[in-house]
Formats: C-alpha cells, structure tokens, sequence
C-alpha cells in the first residue's frame, strides 16, 4: 500500500518500524516513532522530498494510535516543519475510565456483544493488546483526544473506523470532538466490517472503497493548502 500511494499520489512515503512490545514496554514504540518523525522532518531531501510542501503522518489500529500520539508532540514540540495532515485508521483513543461525560452514553461499541465477539479484534485479544506494552492511558501520550489545548493548531484529521470494531466509538467520538473544536476533519464508517477488514478482504466492494478512501485521505493530508489539494482531487 505505501508503493501504491507513493506512485499513484506522486509524494514520498516513508514507513519507519518501531520496537514492539513484549520485549519493549511503553513508551519505546511512542519515542522511537518520534524520533522518526523529527529525523524525517529534518532529513526529508535525503529521500527526495520536501515537507514545507505538506506532511501528512497516519497508522493503522496500533499505528493509530501512536499517529495521535505524535500528532500532539509535534504540536506541543513545535516539529518544523508543521504537521499538516494525519490519517488515522481503526485506532483505539480512549480509554473508558477517561472518556469526556458528553460521549459516554453513545459509547457502545466496547460493550455491544458483536463487537467484541468480532473477527480481527476481540475484548479478549484487545486486552492482550493492551497490557502487552502495559500502557499508561493516564500519560500524555495516550490522552491526545483530551488535548488540554482543546486542539488549537491541530492538522487536518482523517478519522476511519469499522461498524463491527469494538473500538468503533474510539473514531466516531474523537472525529465529532475534533469537529466541534474547528479543526478539518473526515470521517468515514465501513458499516457491518470488522477490525482492518482491509487485510483480508481487500477485494471485497467495501475493501476497495476503504482503498480508494485513504487515496483521497492521503491526498487532502499531504497539501499544505487545502484549495490546491481541491483542485488535484478534482482533476
């Protein structure tokens, strides 16, 4: 998928790896991510691009939810140049205990019996997933839904999510919160889908619309003026 973007969307991709949990406990996968982040931002022209002309970041499910992570140091740490898009898809932003009281009746999704019986991602193997790297949700790092800054100076979000995940309500809510505070921001449902059902039903209607949706995603994220990214996505 990072070869399809890069060709297809004509712009560098580069995709750092981290290190992973049991072996490395929070926040190692966070920090090296950030450092990532920071040595792309400064060394971009070694792989032949230029993030004054957008720089958009994004991850899926665990990606996700470090691509938040990094949306908020890059804010607070004044990464330059700026952030100006993020694609984050089928990320997990809340944790229960921490969720603002204005959501906590529509969040649902970790309690509903289908989602968390659902393919992919089960209670049982998100808890697994949690405690492996045995996250702190109270950190900054895992509270950037709950920016204290209520998201001022926040890049333009992306926000995918599927209809059968238990952590479904995690994107809707923190897409509406972002909304509300006036930040530009997609959001998109794949009604009735499981977990990052684009791994393995790729060719499925609703696997190619997912496709085709973090095309356009990655396009709007990756200008650093919104009416020229129209204008491409218009042609």
């Amino acid at each position: 998928m990072n070869r399809e973007i890069a060709l297809r969307e004509r712009c560098v991709v580069v995709a750092p790896q981290y290190r992973l949990a049991p072996e490395h406990k929070y926040p190692v996968g966070i920090n090296d991510s950030w450092y990532a982040l920071k040595h792309i931002a400064g060394k971009a022209s070694i792989f032949g691009g230029d993030p004054a002309l957008g720089f958009a970041i994004g991850g899926e499910s665990a990606g996700g939810v470090v691509a938040a992570a990094l949306q908020l140091r890059a804010r607070n740490e004044k990464l330059q140049p700026p952030l100006t898009g993020a694609l984050l898809s089928a990320g997990s932003y809340f944790n229960p205990d921490n969720l603002p009281p204005e959501y906590k009746h529509v969040y649902r999704s970790r309690y509903d019996d289908l989602c968390k019986n659902s393919p992919m991602l089960s209670a049982k193997s998100a808890k697994a997933f949690s405690d492996c790297p045995a996250a702190d949700w109270t950190t900054a790092d895992y509270r950037a839904a709950l920016d204290p800054q209520k998201h001022v100076d926040w890049p333009r979000t992306y926000v995918q999510t599927c209809g059968a995940d238990m952590i479904r309500d995690d994107g809707i809510i923190y897409h509406d919160l972002l909304r509300q505070r006036g930040v530009e921001t997609k959001l998109s449902v794949y009604e009735g889908a499981p977990h990052c059902f684009w791994f393995l039903f790729p060719d499925t209607v609703l696997g190619k619309k997912w496709r085709e949706d973090t095309h356009s995603g990655i396009l709007l994220g990756c200008c650093a003026d919104l009416e020229d990214c129209l204008r491409s996505l218009l042609k």
